[in-house]
């Protein structure tokens, strides 16, 4: 049963930080990096319809992104809109894909773990993001989609 986990692991090396604020961005970057040398490429959206852009683009040129971190509240297009039209777009391509998403939050009742199940989120961590919470993220992010939004608290 291990080596049938292990064959089924992916490792997350390409990450997706949708977050509007700059320091938060990099913080997060920081910690991905210094949290394992498996990841190979980080990118940087502003707001939700940027993160969807760049996730179409990472689909269409066959590299998608393992992980995307989305911050619930942001300008333009929100954490949980952009999801819901990430979703879309993984159902009109027709295909197996489905990226992680892992809600950013700041546990407000706003963006509790359903409110973001039901965006289509699969994990929820809330901010200020923290090593060992990011490093169980990573973990459970390499494996199969479970059912249900998986929480990682401090």
């Amino acid at each position: 049963q291990q080596q049938q986990q292990q064959q089924d692991q992916v490792p997350v090396s390409r990450v997706l930080i949708a977050e509007d604020s700059p320091m938060n961005a990099r913080l997060i970057q920081y910690l991905l990096q210094s949290t394992t040398n498996q990841i190979s490429h980080i990118e940087h959206a502003i707001n939700g319809e940027v993160a969807v852009e760049l996730y179409k683009a990472s689909v269409n040129r066959s590299e998608p992104f393992h992980l995307i971190l989305m911050d619930c509240q942001m300008p333009v297009m929100d954490g949980f809109d952009a999801t819901k039209k990430i979703r879309e777009f993984e159902l009109e391509k027709n295909s197996n894909i489905h990226v992680k998403i892992s809600a950013l939050s700041l546990g407000s009742q706003n963006s509790s773990p359903p409110i973001c199940e039901s965006a289509g989120m699969d994990f929820y961590i809330e901010k200020p993001v923290k090593k060992p919470v990011l490093t169980r993220l990573l973990h459970f992010a390499s494996f199969p989609s479970v059912n249900g939004i998986q929480v990682f608290l401090e």
